[in-house]
């Protein structure tokens, strides 16, 4: 009897394995935008392991998002890692990632057309996105767009100068009010 209980748990019906994901094609044919939708009987895995490995990699993800440069002791002390393990913040994120490329490509027709003011701001050393394929690449398709690629910088730009992000939210802002 044990060995027949211990089976039936280590596999589950599929019905109640973790997300239930359609292909992307499937996905531009009804013109849906979400990828993948978790299962709400999760087969625990998520819920059990997924934190304990997130919190054991967190410093590692954090000192990626931030090199060249060095994690600002201020993000040390005001970010709670923990929250960003919970079970339910790790669903959101694969479903951010799982959708982004497609909501992405699906906007992309649209931004020749943007009559809105557009600075783009970039760390030149971004070791989490390739500057080139993203940064540059969106400021050639936004004919009247400024880019500010920061040298020493990485992902998390708005750390490294936060002056100069100020300043170019201020500038488009206050382009855009006399545009009106």
């Amino acid at each position: 009897m044990f060995r027949a209980g211990a089976t039936a748990r280590a596999k589950p019906p599929p019905s109640r394995r973790g997300a239930r994901c359609k292909p992307a094609q499937q996905l531009r044919q009804a013109g849906e935008r979400q990828a993948c939708r978790p299962n709400k009987n999760s087969d625990g895995l998520l819920d059990t392991l997924s934190p304990l490995l997130g919190a054991a990699l967190m410093p590692l993800l954090i000192k990626g998002m931030f090199a060249p440069l060095p994690v600002p002791e201020r993000f040390h002390k005001g970010f709670a890692s923990s929250l960003a393990v919970r079970p339910s913040q790790i669903r959101a994120e694969a479903q951010d990632g799982a959708t982004m490329a497609y909501g992405v490509a699906s906007m992309r027709s649209g931004y020749p057309r943007l009559r809105m003011p557009v600075t783009i701001i970039a760390g030149a050393d971004d070791m989490v996105v390739d500057v080139g394929w993203h940064a540059v690449r969106l400021h050639e398709e936004i004919p009247h767009s400024a880019l500010q690629l920061v040298p020493g910088a990485g992902h998390m730009v708005h750390h490294a100068v936060p002056t100069q992000v100020a300043e170019a939210i201020e500038a488009v802002s206050g382009a855009a009010d006399d545009r009106r």
